[in-house]
């Protein structure tokens, strides 16, 4: 299926192992077991030098077991069906895993663009696994400000394609301490959520693989996230991961006019997908063929022909009217957890618990107990690294030079 383009391991799939769905090569090739360093966007800098870009930005945390290891046993006839059906022109791709700033030492990883068998090496620095912070939402907002302000595209004819894969929703803000410490860069001011979502779908078309999770009575508030951010009609749900390689695709062939919906199903077809699976893919993408249009933007904030975008050096930025106060969705967030937490506590009792006995809790030298969550936070950071609420007593360090925030 890969039609000679992918040298390593072309035509024929492996295997699978039994009642995993993928194969042994791709648990030998996925065995990374700590950050790579050629994986740390702190280190990294990446530049598609190819006139089409493709993202594959996959959760890898462990509520979304072995998808990975799947789409690895597939890019043989990913990679191959874009060249041999000619979907996209010179394209080259780039792999990014998701992990939770929360709790994660990796909350993102990052992979060159590459072709062909080059593209195992890269996926192979990959750490697959990551615990997750457990609170139905992951660092993906870490990911879309790399790729949309710290990537270059300076070959671009066509505009790249950015596929997230994952089961959660998205942090209602993206912190400055992360994207200094996560990704190695100083902002001078921070965009919405939902600006930078923006910008993102600027610079790609971007969807979103949703796998429906885990907890039934989540999925509608983590699905309306996404909507929120890059509309329903670039939410793609799968169940079977098997379907992610046919779905992607799909997307590309369509959006890119190199196919209509129908004409893709007929390469469905030469290449012996079931008709099941044919109805699967049909699904997904009747609902966004020929109705995807580009976000109505500015176009000084976007970011084109490979040029990056300084926050710090466009003093007009402003949050657009309807935007979030961020600090309020935090601490709302934060009450609404604490009450289905106690809402769980209580569940199966029948009789009301007595109230907690308050235990003095001694504050370590250097420290200070958030106000808001009691969290122990070091004294020289500004607001909450859990919750984000202001520290009373931070006293803001002498402002530095101007510098060019993202020079590499």
């Amino acid at each position: 299926m890969g039609g000679g383009y992918y040298d390593e391991r072309d035509m024929e799939e492996a295997a699978p192992v039994a009642a995993a769905g993928y194969t042994e090569q791709a648990a030998r090739a996925l065995a990374q077991t700590s950050l790579h360093p050629e994986a740390d966007p702190v280190s990294q800098r990446l530049v598609c030098s190819n006139q089409t870009g493709v993202v594959m930005a996959v959760d890898v945390t462990g509520s979304m077991g072995d998808w990975t290891k799947i789409i690895w046993d597939k890019l043989p006839m990913f990679y191959g069906q874009i060249m041999l059906q000619n979907y996209l022109n010179d394209p080259a791709i780039s792999f990014a895993a998701i992990g939770d700033a929360c709790d994660g030492v990796a909350p993102l990883q990052v992979c060159q663009f590459a072709q062909g068998g080059q593209l195992d090496a890269e996926i192979g620095k990959i750490w697959t696994f990551q615990a997750g912070g457990g609170n139905e939402i992951e660092s993906y907002d870490l990911a879309a400000f790399y790729y949309t302000y710290m990537v270059e595209m300076p070959r671009t004819d066509t505009k790249p394609f950015f596929f997230f894969t994952g089961d959660e929703g998205v942090y209602p803000s993206i912190r400055r301490e992360w994207i200094a410490e996560k990704l190695g860069v100083d902002v001078e001011k921070v965009p919405t959520m939902k600006d930078l979502f923006r910008d993102l779908r600027t610079k790609f078309h971007v969807f979103m693989l949703y796998k429906p999770y885990s907890i039934e009575s989540k999925r509608q508030e983590i699905y309306q996230s996404w909507e929120q951010l890059i509309g329903g009609e670039s939410i793609l749900e799968l169940v079977d991961p098997r379907a992610i390689v046919d779905t992607m695709l799909g997307a590309i062939a369509v959006v890119s006019g190199s196919r209509t919906l129908d004409a893709y199903l007929q390469d469905m077809t030469g290449r012996g997908q079931t008709h099941e699976r044919q109805t699967q893919v049909k699904g997904l993408l009747e609902q966004f063929a020929g109705q995807q249009q580009d976000p109505s933007v500015d176009g000084s904030r976007a970011v084109f022909d490979g040029l990056r975008y300084s926050i710090a050096a466009n003093q007009d930025y402003q949050p657009a009217d309807g935007d979030v106060d961020e600090e309020s969705a935090l601490r709302e967030e934060l009450e609404r957890t604490k009450r289905e937490l106690a809402a769980l506590k209580m569940c199966g009792q029948e009789t009301v618990a007595e109230p907690p006995v308050e235990i003095p809790v001694e504050i370590p030298s250097g420290k200070y107990s958030c106000a808001a969550c009691t969290f122990m936070n070091a004294l020289t950071v500004s607001s909450c690294e859990m919750c984000g609420s202001a520290n009373p007593n931070y006293v803001a360090p002498p402002a530095p030079a101007p510098t060019a925030y993202y020079s590499s």
